[in-house]
């Protein structure tokens, strides 16, 4: 800018000194030529020519006066422009020098006008933002620097620039790249020629490393002074002459005196008075020598105590080396000479105890292959003492051939460190038998890590393993039991089950360890039985039993269970052993078995009850046909009165009733005749509900519930209109305050194994008549009778008992069966099934 306006003003001068020079010289000019023309030439022909003349003279003549001084003015002014040009390069070199050294500062450096806008920077700073020199100038803020900190560095800024002052301050700087680092920032304002500041300069020192140092060092200091203040040994300074400087808080607790008490008084005199000052001389002459290490003393504690002190000693020395300052480190050993007093007693205890016990010791030193038994040992590999070889050899040719590989690789891992040298192994003796060997040892090592011994116990096992064989055949018995074991505590808390327990009950062992086997209970098996179970346990006595227990499924089972103590030594119940067998098969088989009896017990009643009830209903039918044929008879005379037609017709409306019975029982003994045809169970069933609401009464609802789709079956409608009938008048008879009946149709597969459940079931595809109701219901005494002729529970005089009975005959004689659930209070449910017909088939009459 300044340039430029030098350059601007000496144009400017330029042009001002031509055009005076061309003015002066044109008046001069013109004013001496017309005067001195004037004065010498009249002629106007020769002032014409002369006036020309004059003309270009004085052309040539400006011409040469400009050129001259236009010369003159370039020449200076190359002049200036070649200083111009050498004092800009060597500006541009101080530049480069200056940038050259701000760029090889490690400090940041940077420079700001009086709005805190960046002027320029060090290479350092760029490095330090991420940026390049052109991202930073123009600039007030850097995006990586928060706004709290900008907010900072503008008022140093703003102080800086105020006060005039250097600022130096200490601060955490972020760097571009998301680190940063401790700074000492030193701020200083530039001015200008008329002191007028214009800026500011900055300088940052990463001090980071510095402040580490710092604060390891304080650390170091610190943790110095805390060992020497809570170190648990004596650490104290005395001066050659025995002056004690200092002391730590543990030698006063052991010497009993407070630093204060003896700081200034002579080591040597106080704790060690008398005789014992012997025993100081020569270490005063060793101190003069040097460090003296590992050395213990006797130290006089304030109430007369002796304590066993072991010491360590630094000698701090002038740069003469003349001694200025003994450092002492001593341990309280007095207890550790004690314990090793008392190690010394035990190991010649433990000598007699191992031998006997008849544990016998060796050594082996690792290096030189030399093994030592002691007495024991030779006696248990069959050695004589004064003939054992001494050496690893030996010992590997004792050991049994299959056993040899795994106990020298037991040894070898020892060695090696990789574990413990703690292993089992068979002898043979010289005589041919065997004996069980429990081996165990230690290894030491040298400074460099290397193997140098071994030392350890040998034992023999040979019984131990007896037994522990014995007790694996008896764990594996019991693991492999077929029955199921429990194993509980004296107060019944489970501590063992075998895996039959688990594969019965479901229950891991973990699950039930410490519980008591009550989880097992269903309700079923009666408080009574378990407190005779626990008395006659409890009294030392066996007990056998059977529960009927819960699965962890929730599924029933039964179980006969064998219970008895068991004792220790002293006869006293330790345990309680419980073998247990699942009898859930056996229990249903007899279940089924008892309802086939039952069941058959109550066919052959049913069929020699029917037999003998047909038999008499035929002969009896026959009469009622013989009374009611005469009775219409007699209703055809003329001249009978009122009173005995209204006999004759008492008579035949009884004997219309007997009639009906006697069909009842026809239908019960099988001897009345069917007329099958293949028959829509729905349809059947729609025929009669207008009747059905009739016969039942508006107290009580009938719900009717058929299936859309329902195969047909092949059966007598009557007969089947007539089980309808029965069982809606039983539902209605058993809720005399109203409730609901139901009739619904179902079809119905059964397999196998539901035929299996219900004696009189097949599998098969079975068309399902229900009949459901919501009265007082019956318990099961009443429905073991239910289907027994003329067993009723209603009142005198409202039912024949054949309803149920004419039902069950007529579901037999369709190769049918019933089956009745039935929960008093609830209602009652009869489901009738009839074999689904497949084909077409034309109407038939049975006589059945």
């Amino acid at each position: 800018m300044n340039g430029k306006n030098a350059i601007t003003g000496n144009g400017r001068r330029l042009a001002l000194k031509v055009s005076l020079l061309y003015a002066g010289v044109a008046a001069l000019w013109i004013l001496l030529s017309d005067y001195c023309l004037g004065k010498l030439v009249s002629d106007t022909v020769i002032l014409q020519r002369l006036a020309i003349f004059k003309g270009w003279t004085f052309v040539a003549v400006t011409a040469v006066c400009l050129y001259w001084t236009l010369h003159r003015e370039l020449k200076r002014r190359e002049q200036e422009a070649a200083a111009r040009r050498e004092a800009e390069q060597a500006l541009l070199h101080e530049r480069a020098l200056l940038r050259t050294l701000l760029d090889s500062i490690p400090d940041l450096i940077f420079f700001k006008d009086k709005n805190s806008i960046f002027l320029g920077c060090n290479k350092a700073f760029e490095d330090f933002c991420g940026l390049s020199q052109s991202e930073i100038v123009g600039r007030n803020n850097l995006e990586h620097v928060t706004p709290e900190m900008r907010a900072t560095f503008r008022r140093q800024d703003q102080q800086t620039l105020s006060s005039g002052a250097p600022l130096r301050v200490e601060e955490w700087i972020p760097s571009g790249n998301g680190g940063g680092g401790q700074f000492e920032t030193v701020k200083t304002a530039f001015r200008g020629p008329d002191g007028e500041v214009l800026g500011l300069i900055a300088i940052s020192r990463d001090i980071t490393e510095r402040k580490q140092m710092e604060a390891s060092l304080r650390s170091e200091r610190d943790f110095s002074a805390r060992i020497i203040r809570e170190a648990p040994a004596i650490i104290g300074g005395i001066a050659p002459d025995g002056t004690i400087a200092f002391i730590n808080p543990s030698g006063e607790a052991i010497t009993g005196y407070g630093s204060s008490e003896i700081v200034g008084k002579n080591w040597w005199r106080l704790f060690y008075p008398g005789h014992e000052y012997r025993q100081v001389e020569q270490l005063l002459r060793d101190f003069e020598r040097g460090d003296v290490k590992d050395y213990e003393m006797v130290l006089t504690t304030r109430g007369g105590r002796k304590r066993t002190i072991s010491w360590n000693s630094i000698n701090r020395r002038d740069d003469n080396g003349k001694l200025v300052e003994i450092v002492g480190f001593g341990n309280d050993v007095t207890e550790r000479k004690q314990v090793e007093e008392q190690l010394r007693q035990m190991s010649e205890r433990l000598m007699l105890a191992t031998s006997a016990a008849g544990v016998g010791i060796w050594d082996w030193d690792v290096t030189n292959d030399l093994l030592v038994w002691d007495d024991r040992m030779c006696w248990l590999y069959g050695f004589n003492p004064d003939r054992f070889p001494g050496a690893y050899k030996a010992w590997r040719e004792c050991v049994h051939p299959d056993d040899r590989a795994r106990a020298e690789e037991a040894v070898q891992r020892a060695l090696r460190c990789e574990s413990d040298f703690n292993t089992e192994f068979r002898v043979v003796l010289a005589n041919g038998s065997i004996r069980h060997i429990k081996a165990t040892g230690v290894v030491q090592r040298n400074a460099a890590g290397g193997t140098v011994r071994m030392v350890g116990t040998n034992w023999e096992i040979t019984e131990i393993k007896r037994a522990e064989e014995q007790l694996r055949k008896h764990s594996r018995a019991v693991e492999q039991s077929p029955a199921s074991i429990v194993i509980t505590d004296r107060n019944g808390n489970i501590e063992y089950v075998n895996p039959k327990f688990t594969e019965i009950t479901g229950y891991a062992l973990d699950e039930v360890r410490g519980k008591n086997p009550r989880l097992l209970k269903s309700g079923e098996t009666s408080p009574e039985e378990y407190r005779r179970l626990w008395q006659t346990i409890s009294a030392g006595r066996e007990w056998r039993g059977e529960f009927h227990n819960r699965k962890k499924n929730g599924e029933q089972f039964w179980e006969f269970a064998s219970i008895s103590p068991i004792v220790d030594e002293g006869g006293n119940i330790t345990h309680f052993l419980a073998v247990k067998e699942d009898i859930t098969a056996r229990k249903r088989a007899e279940a089924e078995r008892r309802l086939l009896e039952d069941h058959l017990r109550q066919t052959q009643k049913m069929e020699a009850f029917g037999q003998l009830a047909g038999g008499v209903a035929h002969d009896f039918n026959n009469i009622l046909a013989a009374t009611l044929i005469h009775l219409g008879l007699m209703k055809e005379r003329r001249n009978l009165d009122a009173e005995t037609l209204e006999s004759i017709h008492e008579l035949e409306s009884h004997a219309q009733r007997a009639a009906s019975l006697t069909r009842q029982l026809l239908l019960f003994g099988r001897r009345s005749v069917m007329q099958v045809r293949p028959l829509d169970l729905n349809e059947a069933v729609e025929n009669l509900l207008k009747m059905l609401r009739r016969l039942i009464g508006e107290h009580i609802t009938l719900e009717w519930q058929g299936r859309s789709v329902l195969p047909r079956v092949l059966a007598d409608a009557g007969m089947i209109e007539q089980i309808v009938v029965n069982l809606v008048v039983n539902a209605r008879d058993a809720m005399p305050k109203g409730g609901i009946v139901t009739i619904a149709t179902s079809l119905a597969e059964v397999d196998a194994a539901q035929a299996q459940a219900e004696p009189h079931a097949r599998p098969g595809q079975f068309a399902c008549l229900t009949v459901s109701d919501t009265g007082c219901g019956m318990d099961e005494t009443v429905l073991r009778r239910i289907f027994e002729p003329f067993f009723t529970t209603k009142d005198t005089g409202k039912g024949t008992g054949l309803g149920l009975a004419t039902v069950y005959g007529i579901v037999n004689q369709h190769q049918g069966w019933i089956a009745v659930e039935s929960t008093v209070d609830k209602g009652s449910v009869f489901r009738i099934f009839l074999p689904a017909l497949n084909g077409s088939h034309t109407d038939t009459q049975t006589n059945a």
